[in-house]
Protein backbone atom coordinates (compact mmCIF):
# COMPACT_ATOMS: atom_id res chain seq x y z
CA UNK A 1 0.00 0.00 0.00
CA UNK A 2 1.21 3.45 -0.83
CA UNK A 3 1.01 6.31 1.65
CA UNK A 4 -1.89 7.65 -0.42
CA UNK A 5 -3.68 4.30 0.01
CA UNK A 6 -3.11 4.38 3.76
CA UNK A 7 -4.70 7.84 3.99
CA UNK A 8 -7.62 6.74 1.81
CA UNK A 9 -8.23 3.64 3.92
CA UNK A 10 -8.10 5.66 7.15
CA UNK A 11 -10.66 8.08 5.72
CA UNK A 12 -12.85 5.22 4.48
CA UNK A 13 -12.84 3.69 7.96
CA UNK A 14 -13.36 6.94 9.84
CA UNK A 15 -16.59 7.31 11.82
CA UNK A 16 -17.41 10.48 9.85
CA UNK A 17 -17.46 8.47 6.60
CA UNK A 18 -20.19 6.15 7.86
CA UNK A 19 -23.77 7.31 7.90
CA UNK A 20 -26.26 6.18 10.56
CA UNK A 21 -28.12 4.23 7.87
CA UNK A 22 -25.01 2.51 6.59
CA UNK A 23 -25.27 -1.26 6.27
CA UNK A 24 -21.53 -1.44 6.75
CA UNK A 25 -20.63 -2.14 10.35
CA UNK A 26 -17.11 -3.46 9.87
CA UNK A 27 -14.02 -1.57 8.81
CA UNK A 28 -12.23 -2.33 5.56
CA UNK A 29 -9.00 -4.17 6.29
CA UNK A 30 -5.77 -3.68 4.37
CA UNK A 31 -6.22 -7.18 2.97
CA UNK A 32 -9.72 -6.38 1.70
CA UNK A 33 -8.50 -3.10 0.22
CA UNK A 34 -5.66 -4.88 -1.59
CA UNK A 35 -8.03 -7.64 -2.72
CA UNK A 36 -10.35 -5.10 -4.36
CA UNK A 37 -7.55 -3.01 -5.87
CA UNK A 38 -5.90 -6.12 -7.27
CA UNK A 39 -9.24 -7.27 -8.73
CA UNK A 40 -9.70 -3.90 -10.46
CA UNK A 41 -6.19 -4.03 -11.89
CA UNK A 42 -6.51 -7.61 -13.12
CA UNK A 43 -9.94 -6.98 -14.63
CA UNK A 44 -8.70 -3.84 -16.33
CA UNK A 45 -5.65 -5.59 -17.76
CA UNK A 46 -7.83 -8.41 -19.16
CA UNK A 47 -10.54 -6.17 -20.61
CA UNK A 48 -8.26 -3.33 -21.71
CA UNK A 49 -4.74 -4.69 -22.21
CA UNK A 50 -3.66 -1.63 -24.21
CA UNK A 51 -5.53 1.04 -22.24
CA UNK A 52 -2.44 3.12 -21.49
CA UNK A 53 -1.43 3.10 -25.15
CA UNK A 54 -4.86 3.65 -26.67
CA UNK A 55 -5.91 6.37 -24.23
CA UNK A 56 -9.01 4.29 -23.48
CA UNK A 57 -11.40 5.44 -20.78
CA UNK A 58 -11.15 3.74 -17.40
CA UNK A 59 -13.61 0.87 -17.12
CA UNK A 60 -16.81 2.00 -15.37
CA UNK A 61 -17.74 0.57 -11.99
CA UNK A 62 -20.78 -1.21 -13.43
CA UNK A 63 -18.52 -3.23 -15.72
CA UNK A 64 -16.18 -4.04 -12.84
CA UNK A 65 -19.10 -5.07 -10.65
CA UNK A 66 -20.48 -7.30 -13.41
CA UNK A 67 -17.11 -9.08 -13.45
CA UNK A 68 -17.08 -9.90 -9.73
CA UNK A 69 -16.26 -13.56 -9.24
CA UNK A 70 -14.98 -15.79 -6.47
CA UNK A 71 -11.61 -13.99 -6.41
CA UNK A 72 -13.24 -11.14 -4.50
CA UNK A 73 -14.82 -12.00 -1.16
CA UNK A 74 -18.29 -10.91 -0.10
CA UNK A 75 -16.72 -8.93 2.74
CA UNK A 76 -14.48 -7.01 0.33
CA UNK A 77 -17.36 -6.36 -2.09
CA UNK A 78 -19.03 -4.15 0.53
CA UNK A 79 -16.19 -1.65 0.06
CA UNK A 80 -15.70 -2.04 -3.69
CA UNK A 81 -17.63 1.02 -4.87
CA UNK A 82 -15.77 3.37 -2.51
CA UNK A 83 -12.44 1.79 -3.38
CA UNK A 84 -13.27 2.01 -7.09
CA UNK A 85 -13.39 5.82 -6.92
CA UNK A 86 -9.94 5.86 -5.32
CA UNK A 87 -8.59 3.33 -7.85
CA UNK A 88 -10.05 5.26 -10.79
CA UNK A 89 -8.56 8.56 -9.61
CA UNK A 90 -5.13 6.97 -9.22
CA UNK A 91 -5.49 5.25 -12.58
CA UNK A 92 -6.33 8.56 -14.28
CA UNK A 93 -3.39 10.29 -12.58
CA UNK A 94 -1.14 7.63 -14.11
CA UNK A 95 -2.63 7.99 -17.62
CA UNK A 96 -4.37 4.63 -17.36
CA UNK A 97 -1.26 2.78 -16.20
CA UNK A 98 -1.72 0.43 -13.24
CA UNK A 99 -2.61 2.27 -10.06
CA UNK A 100 -1.73 -0.55 -7.75
CA UNK A 101 1.10 -3.01 -7.52
CA UNK A 102 0.40 -5.83 -5.03
CA UNK A 103 2.74 -5.94 -2.05
CA UNK A 104 4.22 -2.52 -2.78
Amino acid sequence: MSSEDVVFLANLNSPAKKSPTSKRAAKCSEEQFEEVMNFFEETSSIKQPYASLDNAPVLPYAEMEASFDDTISDAARHFAKDIYEHWKRRRLERHNHPAFLPNS
